[in-house]
């Protein structure tokens, strides 16, 4: 019994222990499916905001290298083009307006310091020295001209001397005034975020890094596919060596006839599908007119039965009316009389009312039945377009059927011809052995003859009639 009882207990025991180790490895399960799931959540979330961040940095870094390149073709520092893009932007001048207006004025300047070009007389009509904005940098020279250019009214002289100064974007810069350049330049210098020239270097030779490395990826990729040309063209030369012992024409003919076979039963089977399908579309419309048609008999027949009760009604209180009216003696009818007048009046309201609905409601049936006739006409038409449709294909079938009976005639013709030919062909050459075995030697005494094959074919024709 002893010994029993600890057997149980042993069992018992390893019972909850197992039951503990399910549950501990269950919870374990779980963590493990959250963890992989935060896991998860975080890579694509990292993932995400590298790209983002990745997408940002190109677009940002080309942003940068433009403007780093325009102010080296420029002779600008990065600090003062960045303001000067920032002054055009408040005035809803583009970069590309800007950029010609900084090149021609640079031109013009040159020119006019050397006393030639159009901006010499503009200069001097804005009371300004070539010579000295030639030594100044370019950005201060565009600001000294800004300035005396804002003095000047907006017209056609304002506008002809930037023209004159600034080229075709002459027309948008009369929109910068000097305040805006001088605001702009003074919020970079708050800030200071605007990027110097050093800066923009840097940028522009990551900008640069990246292309080699774009460049260095396209040629990897070249060479590659140039290496594996030689095995593709084998590769394309054995498919053709296979294609070239294969009868493609055969599987075409046969894919062809695959095709028109197809088509016949889709010709077959088509038109009564539609006609199918456009009978079971009339009985659905002739169900929901006919559904139609009938609840507005209803409401006609039913308002009309209105109308009735309530002239009748009106025709009793009208007839009370009259009957209080002759005995009113002293008024003492007055209050019922008027109380008869104004119930009256109400039920030739509402008669006028149910009148007017029962119209409105004969109008939509004569609406309803004649939409039915034209949804009617417009599937009898379909109907018979579609029975155009099966007829036009049964005589091409039809005519599909007579001309292949009339190639197995001329075949059979052709068959029937050369089976004359040939039997013709067979009678000559057994003549000919005939005739063969015919001439020989034949012996008259002494004296043998050889009769010719014009003899002997002669003989044969006689004896042929015989």
């Amino acid at each position: 019994m002893a010994k029993s009882r600890t057997i149980q207990l042993i069992i018992a025991g390893k019972d909850r222990v197992s039951k503990t180790l399910k549950k501990i490895t269950g919870g374990l399960k779980k963590w493990g499916v959250g963890a992989l799931k935060i896991t998860g959540g975080l890579v694509a979330g990292f993932g995400a905001v590298t790209v983002a961040l990745g997408v940002m940095f190109n677009k940002l870094a080309g942003q940068i290298d433009e403007q780093a390149k325009m102010a080296s073709a420029l002779g600008i520092q990065n600090e003062a083009l960045g303001a000067m893009r920032d002054a055009a932007g408040y005035a809803g001048i583009s970069v590309e307006n800007l950029s010609t207006a900084l090149r021609k004025m640079s031109q013009g300047v040159g020119d006019a310091a050397n006393g030639i070009g159009e901006a010499k007389d503009a200069l001097e009509a804005l009371g300004l020295d070539a010579a000295k904005l030639q030594q100044m940098k370019p950005e201060e020279a565009f600001s000294a001209i800004i300035a005396e250019l804002d003095k000047i009214p907006n017209g056609i002289k304002k506008t002809t001397l930037a023209m004159d100064l600034f080229g075709r974007s002459g027309a948008a810069m009369t929109n910068l005034t000097s305040k805006g350049l001088k605001q702009a330049q003074t919020d970079a210098e708050t800030l200071g975020l605007k990027l110097s020239t050093a800066q923009a270097k840097h940028v522009e030779a990551a900008n640069d890094g990246w292309a080699r490395i774009k460049n260095a990826a396209g040629d990897f990729l070249k060479y590659i596919t140039a290496t594996l040309a030689p095995s593709v063209k084998a590769g394309f030369d054995k498919a053709f060596e296979f294609l070239k012992k294969q009868d493609l024409k055969a599987w075409a003919e046969k894919a062809g006839q695959s095709i028109i076979s197809l088509a016949k039963t889709m010709a077959n089977t088509l038109p009564q599908i539609l006609l199918v399908i456009l009978k079971l579309i009339g009985k659905i419309a002739m169900g929901i007119k006919g559904w139609q048609m009938l609840w507005q008999e209803s409401t006609i027949q039913a308002l009309g039965f209105a109308a009735t009760v309530q002239g009748i009604l009106r025709f009793m209180a009208e007839g009370f009316r009259q009957i209080f009216s002759w005995i009113n003696v002293g008024g003492m009818f007055d209050a019922p009389i008027a109380g008869l007048q104004k119930f009256v009046n109400e039920q030739n309201a509402i008669i006028r009312q149910l009148e007017q609905d029962r119209q409105v409601t004969i109008k939509q049936q004569v609406e309803t039945v004649s939409d039915y006739k034209k949804e009617q006409a417009a599937i009898d038409s379909y109907k018979q377009t579609i029975g155009d449709l099966e007829n036009k294909l049964k005589e091409l079938a039809a005519q599909e059927v007579s001309g292949a009976k009339k190639a197995n005639i001329a075949e059979q013709s052709k068959a029937s011809a050369y089976d004359s030919t040939t039997a013709a062909i067979d009678r000559q050459i057994a003549k000919i052995r005939q005739l063969k075995a015919a001439q020989g030697k034949i012996s008259t005494g002494s004296l043998q003859i050889v009769p010719s094959v014009e003899s002997l074919s002669s003989m044969l024709e006689d004896a042929e009639d015989r």
